[in-house]
């Protein structure tokens, strides 16, 4: 019995090395080329299409990738044609001498453009946003701003909306008038806040990260936002890194409010504020 079960034994791992010895290196390579990196735009082209809205929403940029390379067009709503944004050849050649490296025209080095107007464009390259005169192909570098996260513009640049005391409030750019949209915010009831995944604090009784968001409508109109209810929140403490006299680590306390969990669920209301502030409407969010 035991030789039938050694002699099947031996049959059988000398099958799969017999098979396995048959594989070559372009039986490998064929697999290889089977994978995602080497499949997409490169044989297979446009499983995913990024588009990007225009400045004034009267259409969109796409990037094409074809196998000649790819090339940059836009959609207008008006006329329902695909245009070439801009003369490829000559972008390349511009980019070319203001970067000191060779560009190709079929393969520009960036993968979005956004239609600022008619005669401008803005795309990013290596980090740094440039804007494209379409009228003498002139190239500008923008200076990137400095972002409060605390802080959020208007499309028009008119108003910047903020909040203080755990209220909301926006101030004119042009004036510097102020107005408060909000008056009944407090702590732990607080206006354009939210809670995030897991705000962690330091120590039991360490405080919340700050947040803020708020959402501009297109036209600088309306103000879409959050008031964050957490006053019937529950908490969750523990230590990480404990002290010892082994590892050295430090050992602090960590809180975490976690909405994820029913038991620490916290409700959101929705509210819109229209300018110039006359009323603002409140919504349950279903949260």
């Amino acid at each position: 019995m035991n030789k039938r079960c050694f002699s099947f034994l031996v049959f059988t791992v000398s099958f799969f090395q017999l098979h396995a010895q048959q594989l070559t290196k372009q039986d490998y390579a064929r697999a290889v080329s089977f994978i995602s990196s080497n499949l997409f735009n490169k044989k297979v082209f446009n499983i995913n299409t990024s588009f990007t809205w225009s400045a004034d929403s009267s259409g969109l940029s796409f990037l094409d990738n074809g196998r000649d390379g790819k090339f940059f067009n836009k959609l207008e709503w008006k006329t329902m044609k695909i245009e070439t944004i801009f003369d490829h050849e000559r972008l390349a050649k511009l980019l070319s001498d203001s970067l000191k490296r060779e560009i190709k025209s079929t393969d520009l080095p960036f993968n979005a453009v956004k239609c600022i107007d008619k005669t401008h464009v803005e795309f990013n390259i290596d980090s740094k946003d440039y804007s494209l005169n379409l009228t003498d192909y002139s190239l500008t570098a923008k200076k990137k701003e400095q972002v409060n996260p605390m802080e959020t513009r208007s499309p028009d640049g008119k108003w910047i909306a903020y909040s203080k005391d755990y209220n909301l409030f926006i101030k004119s750019t042009v004036t510097g008038q102020v107005k408060q949209l909000s008056r009944d915010g407090i702590k732990n009831y607080e206006y354009a806040s939210f809670y995030g995944w897991g705000d962690i604090m330091e120590g039991e009784n360490g405080e919340r990260p700050q947040r803020f968001a708020v959402s501009w409508s297109p036209d600088s109109k309306w103000i879409g936002t959050h008031i964050c209810d957490l006053r019937n929140a529950k908490k969750s403490t523990c230590s990480t890194g404990v002290q010892t006299v082994f590892t050295g680590q430090n050992c602090f306390l960590i809180t975490v409010v976690h909405p994820a969990i029913p038991i620490w669920f916290t409700p959101h209301q929705f509210f819109l504020i229209q300018q110039p502030v006359k009323k603002y409407e409140k919504m349950n969010s279903g949260m």
